[in-house]
C-alpha cells in the first residue's frame, strides 16, 4: 500500500489518499467525493463539481490532471509535511 498526493502545485484543495496503486487511489478519491456530494450539506455544490472534475481524469495520464495539479507517489515510512496558514 502507497500514499498518494494529488498535489495541487499551488493554492487548491489537496488529497492524501492510501491505495494499492495510482488507479485504486483515484477510485477510492471518486468515492470520497461522490459521497461528499450526498452528505456535504451546504458544500455539497463545491464537492459535485470537484468530483465532475476528477472524473475525466486518467489516473496514469498526467497530462489529463487539472490546472497544475500532480500525483506524487509515497512509499512506507516517508512523510509529507504540511502547514495551515
Amino acid at each position: 500500500m502507497k500514499m498518494y498526493y494529488y498535489n495541487p502545485n499551488r493554492y487548491g484543495a489537496e488529497f492524501f489518499v492510501m491505495g494499492e496503486n495510482k488507479t485504486k487511489a483515484h477510485e477510492y478519491l471518486l468515492k470520497y467525493l461522490e459521497n461528499k456530494v450526498i452528505t456535504g450539506g451546504c458544500y455539497s455544490e463545491m464537492y459535485e463539481e470537484d468530483l465532475k472534475m476528477w472524473m475525466t481524469v486518467n489516473p496514469l495520464d498526467g497530462k489529463t490532471f487539472p490546472n497544475k495539479y500532480t500525483l506524487d507517489e509515497h512509499e512506507i515510512g516517508s512523510v509529507i509535511q504540511s502547514e495551515i496558514a
